[in-house]
This record gives C-alpha cells, structure tokens and sequence, in this order.
C-alpha cells in the first residue's frame, strides 16, 4: 500500500458470539444457523445450505435453553458466501449470511445491546 489507511466501514463494533446463540430467517425458515458475530447495526451467522432468501426479512435470535431472544427484527443480506470449514470432518458446505438490522425499534435496540452484555465474548 501506498500509505494509504483503509477506512473501517462498519459504524459498530462487533463481538463475537458465545456458542448456543443462533439466528433464524422468519417464519420457519430452513436458513438458521450459530450467531458468528453481533453489532447495533447487525450481525453474521454460519449456516448449512438449502433455500437461500434475500432481500428484506424477518430475523429471530435465539439462545439455547432460553428459547426465542428477540423476535421479528426486519433485515436485508449483505453478503452470504461458502467459508471453509473449521473442522477437516466437516463435510457439508457451510456458508455465512451478513445482515444488515432495518428500523430498530428502542425495545429492539436495548435487546440487542443486552445481548451484546450477557451473550457475546468481551475483550478483556
């Protein structure tokens, strides 16, 4: 590079997701897969392939043992492509789905900042 910085995009800082978190495309959708990572502005999530969406949805954050974490926050994909698997066993394609939160309500967005504080990994 030239001396030139690149200019961080995201407007929030995201973290890392505890394992048990998942998001799910609404409603009963077969795209639902572990949380990777989580900001005030959206969050990614690994999943098996089968009937992708696109354009604006509903999204669910669920947590294991706790059930649904907040329901119905309206989203738009970002980006969703193949990533390589962490594990040598692992023989089904996995990819990641980026969203993007649209319209956050102030319930909605004091949930997410709550899920930030009890569900993701801080650095210490």
């Amino acid at each position: 590079m030239s001396g030139t910085l690149l200019k961080e995009r995201r407007q929030y800082q995201r973290y890392h997701a505890r394992p048990g978190t998942y998001a799910a495309f609404m409603p009963h959708s077969a795209m639902r897969g572990q949380i990777v990572d989580i900001s005030k502005g959206g969050l990614a999530f690994h999943y098996i392939p089968g009937r992708r969406q696109s354009g604006k949805q509903r999204l669910a954050i669920l947590v294991y043992g706790e059930g649904v974490f907040l329901n119905g926050i309206w989203c738009e994909t970002i980006s969703d492509f193949v990533v390589t698997p962490s594990s040598p066993f692992t023989t089904a394609p996995i990819r990641r789905c980026s969203v993007k939160f649209l319209g956050l309500n102030q319930e909605q967005l004091e949930r997410i900042d709550h899920f930030i504080t009890r569900h993701t990994i801080r650095d210490s």
